[in-house]
C-alpha cells in the first residue's frame, strides 16, 4: 500500500532544481524518451513545479523509477531511470511519535554519483508545510530548489 498525503483536500508533494549544478557523464546518459514534459509514464511517487515553472516527477514502473525535470510540453532538460535498489525511501510518519511536530517524507534517488531527494515536510502544530528538491554529491549538497505549493508525494510501501 502507498502512503498519500492530502492537506485542505488537496493532494500534496514535490520538488524541483536548478540543473546548471546537476551532475552528468557520458557514463550515464539521460534517458531518451517519446515522451514530453516530465509526464512520462508510470506512477506519479513525487511531483511539483519550481517558481520558474519547470515540473519535477519522480515516477515508478514496476521495479524501474524515473526522475525527470522538464518545463510544460517540453523535452525534460534532465530524466534519468533507476532499478529500486538505488532509491531509499523515509516515510516521516514515523517522527510522530517520536515528540517531533515535523513529518518529513523523502524519495531519494541516487544516479551517477549524486542524490536526488524530493522532500515535502509538514508542522502538525502549526500546519505549516514545505517541499523542495535536493541534489547532493559526495555529503555536499549542490543544489536546494524549494516548491511551489501544492506537492504531491505518494510513498510505495516497498
Amino acid at each position: 500500500m502507498a502512503t498519500s498525503i492530502r492537506m485542505a483536500g488537496a493532494l500534496i508533494g514535490a520538488v524541483v532544481l536548478p540543473l546548471a549544478t546537476v551532475p552528468q557523464s557520458s557514463a550515464a546518459a539521460p534517458v531518451k524518451s517519446g515522451a514530453t514534459g516530465a509526464g512520462a509514464a508510470g506512477a506519479t511517487v513525487f511531483s511539483c513545479r519550481t517558481a520558474s515553472g519547470k515540473l519535477l516527477r519522480i515516477s515508478r514502473s514496476g521495479e524501474t523509477f524515473r526522475y525527470s525535470y522538464a518545463k510544460a510540453g517540453a523535452q525534460p532538460d534532465l530524466a534519468f531511470t533507476v532499478p529500486r535498489s538505488a532509491v531509499s525511501i523515509r516515510d516521516g510518519s514515523e517522527d510522530i511519535g517520536s515528540g517531533s511536530w515535523w513529518m518529513t517524507h523523502e524519495v531519494t534517488l541516487r544516479f551517477n554519483g549524486a542524490s536526488y531527494t524530493g522532500w515535502w515536510s509538514f508542522n502538525r502544530a502549526s500546519e505549516e508545510e514545505a517541499g523542495g528538491i535536493r541534489v547532493a554529491k559526495g555529503g555536499r549538497v549542490l543544489a536546494e530548489t524549494p516548491c511551489q505549493l501544492p506537492v504531491e508525494i505518494n510513498l510505495p510501501a516497498d
